[in-house]
């Protein structure tokens, strides 16, 4: 799952990981592993497309696994 800064969640499979690392980093998203009971998954594409248009999975039901990439937090 990749969670953008305002909390919108997107699912993609895990072999997507490496490819998410440096787009995390530079928008600040956290990355993390879940087990998705209801949802879209999406490939890198349609992620691509969903992540630009800011739509995101609407009320997806999914359970945390593990947080592999959390979010910085902003020091002010």
């Amino acid at each position: 799952m990749l969670e953008t800064p305002d909390k919108k969640k997107f699912f993609t499979p895990k072999r997507n990981y490496s490819k998410l690392l440096e787009f995390a980093n530079s928008f600040n998203c956290e990355i993390s592993t879940v087990k998705l009971q209801d949802g879209e998954i999406l490939d890198l594409t349609s992620l691509a497309e969903a992540v630009t248009t800011e739509q995101s999975c609407k009320r997806a039901k999914f359970e945390l696994i593990e947080r592999k990439k959390p979010r910085k937090r902003n020091r002010n």
